[in-house]
């Protein structure tokens, strides 16, 4: 069982922690393993795939690998857990049908502006 945060900062580090279970399949002893992982260093962060999750230390080397499986496949690409914050990677499918991470895209033009300035004469 993880131990009742004492501090706000440990009580940010249950909440990320216990955000992997919300898209991933993961056991309390995976949970309670992740809480001591990030607790032990603040430079460490967990960084989650599809059907990873790995604890990497401070210089990104990965110090353990989980085989997992989300809850809803492809809702998300994966999470990266930091000391104090989390970071959701989200699944973006374009118009197009591709796929890319985040909701970024790349090149393309509009025409919209051109067809106000015009309107505007």
């Amino acid at each position: 069982m993880l131990k009742n945060p004492e501090t706000y900062k440990e009580l940010i580090q249950v909440n990320n922690i216990l955000k992997i279970t919300e898209y991933y399949n993961v056991s309390q002893d995976f949970i309670e393993e992740a809480y001591n992982f990030i607790l032990s260093d603040s430079s460490n962060l967990i960084e989650c795939s599809i059907d990873k999750i790995f604890f990497k230390d401070k210089s990104y080397n990965i110090v353990k690998t989980f085989e997992v499986t989300m809850k809803v496949a492809y809702k998300i690409d994966g999470l990266i857990i930091y000391d104090q914050y989390i970071e959701i990677i989200n699944r973006y499918v374009s118009s197009g049908g591709s796929s890319g991470y985040g909701g970024m895209s790349y090149g393309g033009s509009s025409s919209n502006n051109n067809n106000n300035n015009n309107n505007n004469n």
